[in-house]
């Protein structure tokens, strides 16, 4: 019981809260994205098997938003414009995988962060 007790402790002060009011008021986004449907077409470019074959079906327009770097925990938030895409590509045995919503971060016109598995990325973001 002890043991099953410290492990709980230990996944809890695991855990990560959302970012305060103050913090989101006060956070650097960066410039809105001037040309965001570009920003994300390039980074499919760089990360699909087969970019020729993506098929998106809509792209959201821009708006601040907050995730948790997985290269850097210590780091508690980054802040970044949030954009979402339905997206459709081919695999590597040439199959279309079908519609999934892929959610990107862009700060100055870059992707700086992309998450593909919303369902099972630990937090809900909310891209509709």
């Amino acid at each position: 019981m002890r043991y099953l007790v410290l492990v709980a402790a230990a996944l809890l002060a695991g855990c990560q809260s959302m970012p305060t009011k103050q913090q989101t008021d006060s956070a650097d986004y960066g410039p809105k994205p001037n040309n965001h449907e570009q920003a994300i077409k390039n980074e499919l470019s760089i990360i699909l098997k087969d970019p020729d074959s993506a098929k998106i079906k809509y792209i959201t327009k821009p708006k601040k938003n907050w995730y948790l770097n997985p290269k850097n925990f210590n780091t508690k938030f980054d802040y970044a414009w949030l954009s979402c895409a339905n997206i459709n590509a081919k695999n590597s045995f040439g199959a279309y995988t079908g519609y999934k919503t892929h959610a990107f971060f862009i700060k100055n016109n870059i992707v700086i962060y992309h998450q593909n598995d919303l369902l099972n990325s630990g937090r809900f973001i909310k891209c509709f």
